[in-house]
């Protein structure tokens, strides 16, 4: 699998840094993009901004329209066609369950790489071999 120079990281709504360190540790990560809900608690979003912050990274909050799982689909394809597929990356393990479930969903449809972060290890999800550095 051939890596890209830098990703832009996807991750859903919730908390998980442990996981986002592992991540950007094992991935040269420009940007995190949080797809978070229409309506959150903002101190949710305080540990991601510190984060990003730390690390010299771009953070970029994309809020999902509506609060039907459809949004959130038509959100992470909006950010492909805008950034394109190669530079995209998901990172499930990032949010809640329940975020990070849909998130995976979401990124099967699109054809986003997915990753997530098992015992501090980060794994690529089955989909991203065979949709997006399988070529």
């Amino acid at each position: 699998m051939r890596l890209m120079d830098s990703y832009n990281m996807i991750v859903p709504y919730g908390e998980g840094v442990e996981a986002l360190a592992t991540a950007v540790a094992e991935l040269p990560t420009k940007k995190i993009i949080a797809v978070i809900p229409s309506v959150v608690d903002a101190s949710s979003l305080a540990w991601l901004r510190k984060f990003a912050k730390d690390r010299g990274m771009e953070l970029e909050v994309q809020s999902v329209d509506t609060d039907s799982a459809d949004g959130l689909f038509m959100t992470l394809d909006d950010i492909k066609h805008r950034d394109g597929v190669q530079s995209l990356i998901v990172n499930v393990s990032v949010g809640s369950p329940f975020y990070g479930h849909l998130m995976l969903c979401a990124a099967m449809a699109t054809g986003i790489t997915a990753v997530g972060v098992y015992n501090r290890e980060l794994s690529f999800l089955p989909i991203s071999c065979s949709i997006s550095h399988g070529k």
